[in-house]
């Protein structure tokens, strides 16, 4: 399955429509888009950048970009290398994104304190990862993360959260499998567009019925901070 839905993102991707597959998807690139535009600036490490979904938005606020993952899993990727042993002086970055990446590493404690030596003084670091997921990018998946372990990790590197939050709950949890089995059976048909349409509109219904019954504050998708050096 993972093959599939790989094979599948990748067509969204270059469809432009990766994120608005999923409930989860739009709630993350809002979240996103807004604590980039508030707090990414100077020279930015996309670390884990993938196939640099993110690095247009990232260089709307920041005037230098340098994506790194652990393989070239895109042409135009600015370096290969490991997140626990990053290929960069002391203090490099002004910010580092890092955007649910740090549950595929074996030692994120090694990754953290990493993050925390390429930071600049003062520098911003904007952090994604998942506490209620399925599996994926197996076999690299080893961790999930609540609030208070990320806080854990902060204070034992010397950073501090400026601004922290949670995404999703059940309903989107679920919701998220649904539609993504839905576009997984439907999508590569000749008929494609009005699969897209029934999965907008289950997408729209999902986040309502998340907001109301999901219980995010007990059972987030994701968790997120901004973190920077005490």
């Amino acid at each position: 399955m993972d093959q599939a839905y790989s094979q599948l993102w990748k067509r969204l991707l270059a469809e432009g429509r990766a994120f608005a597959s999923s409930a989860l998807g739009v709630e993350l690139m809002a979240t996103q888009q807004t604590l980039i535009q508030q707090w990414a600036r100077g020279r930015v490490l996309d670390l884990g950048a993938g196939d640099l979904t993110y690095r247009a938005l990232l260089l709307q606020h920041a005037h230098a970009y340098v994506g790194l993952d652990i393989e070239k899993t895109h042409p135009e990727l600015n370096c290969v290398g490991d997140g626990e042993k990053l290929p960069f002086a002391d203090g490099s970055f002004d910010t580092v994104f890092c955007s649910e990446v740090m549950e595929h590493t074996p030692h994120p404690w090694l990754m953290m304190r990493e993050i925390r030596r390429v930071l600049a003084p003062g520098g911003r670091l904007i952090l994604f990862v998942p506490f209620i997921y399925y599996l994926h990018g197996e076999p690299h998946d080893y961790y999930r993360f609540s609030p208070y372990s990320l806080q854990v990790e902060l204070q034992a590197n010397q950073l501090k959260a400026l601004q922290s939050g949670r995404l999703g709950g059940l309903v989107m949890f679920l919701g998220m499998l649904m539609q993504n089995f839905w576009l997984l059976a439907t999508y590569r048909f000749p008929v494609r567009w009005l699969s897209w349409r029934v999965n907008v509109g289950m997408g729209r219904l999902i986040r309502l019925l998340d907001k109301r019954f999901g219980m995010p504050h007990k059972f987030p998708l994701l968790v997120w901070v901004i973190a920077s050096d005490l």
